[in-house]
């Protein structure tokens, strides 16, 4: 469960990463 919010956390970041790009 700990290794799945840590992997959502991670794909969070990149999403985030993207959006800023796409902005």
């Amino acid at each position: 469960n700990n290794l799945k919010i840590e992997n959502n956390d991670k794909a969070d970041k990149i999403l985030h990463k993207i959006f800023n790009k796409i902005k």
